[in-house]
């Protein structure tokens, strides 16, 4: 037998690739960030300052933008 528990999980950010659009939104409304590219580095997984700025320039937003 055991006598500890183990440590509870802790949650981990979602993937830009599987966000579904709904939740994408809410996540954009409920931000504390400034801009969109510091909202894609800090609320999502495996996303790079570098990364950001592709998925902007891609979808043709400003990385400057305000997220809400």
């Amino acid at each position: 037998t055991y006598n500890e528990l183990p440590l509870p999980p802790r949650e981990i950010k979602p993937h830009p690739y599987g966000i579904e659009f709904g939740m994408l939104l809410k996540m954009l409304h409920d931000t504390k960030s400034h801009w969109l590219s510091s909202f894609l580095i800090s609320d999502f997984s495996r996303v790079s300052s570098n990364l950001a700025e592709e998925i902007c320039k891609a979808s043709k937003i400003s990385p400057h933008k305000r997220p809400q």
